[in-house]
């Protein structure tokens, strides 16, 4: 075989190395931004805590925070869903 005979075989395996390896950085990727979205979302979750301990407001804790009302609205629903509440 000369070099410009075409190895269909080889260029295929090459065609899904390269392709599982994009696959597998984009997981990685995806995966490291899904973390750091819910490890933000615990650290305001457990300020959240704190802060109703100590008799705070959800519009005090939300200025406190910088954060919207809204939001520390609806993860203090999660909060009394993990509790029971």
């Amino acid at each position: 075989m000369n070099i410009f005979e075409y190895d269909q075989e080889k260029h295929i395996k090459l065609e899904w190395k390269q392709a599982w390896e994009e696959g597998r950085e984009a997981g990685i990727t995806e995966g490291k931004a899904a973390g750091k979205a819910e490890g933000e979302k615990l650290l305001l979750t457990k300020q959240i805590q704190k802060k109703l301990l100590r008799g705070k407001t959800p519009a005090q804790i939300a200025d406190e925070l910088e954060e919207d009302q809204s939001v520390i609205k609806e993860l203090i629903k999660g909060i009394g869903n993990q509790n029971g509440f």
